[in-house]
């Protein structure tokens, strides 16, 4: 038998709750739409991740409005607006804080673990 692997975030929601594990691991059944503080970390790490593969591309944040609708396609327009400023003002900070900075090590954000 082949050993399973398990992501940080399903462990996490296993430690969390085991029912909501199971729903979402096991039966398959998730929200439609993702709550607001998930959204703005996908994206915001989604965007550095591209930066850090120098695939971010100049017009790749004026199109964040139009992407979000694609890939949160169950929620509201007008909180996925909101949420693309917010994620682009998150992007701009941390370049004006760290973008020079060549000391920082990228690291993979989720690290998958095998038993």
């Amino acid at each position: 038998m082949k050993n399973p692997t398990y992501s940080y975030s399903q462990l996490d929601t296993y430690m969390r709750c085991h029912k909501k594990w199971w729903w979402e691991y096991k039966v398959g059944l998730t929200r439609k739409s993702k709550a607001y503080p998930l959204q703005v970390g996908i994206v915001t790490h989604i965007i550095l991740d591209l930066y850090t593969q120098d695939k971010l591309l100049p017009g790749h944040l004026n199109s964040l409005p139009d992407a979000l609708r694609e890939l949160f396609p169950d929620n509201d327009p007008e909180e996925l607006d909101i949420c693309a400023s917010e994620c682009s003002r998150l992007f701009v900070g941390y370049m004006n804080k760290w973008g020079e900075d060549t000391d920082i090590k990228i690291v993979s954000p989720e690290m998958h673990l095998k038993w």
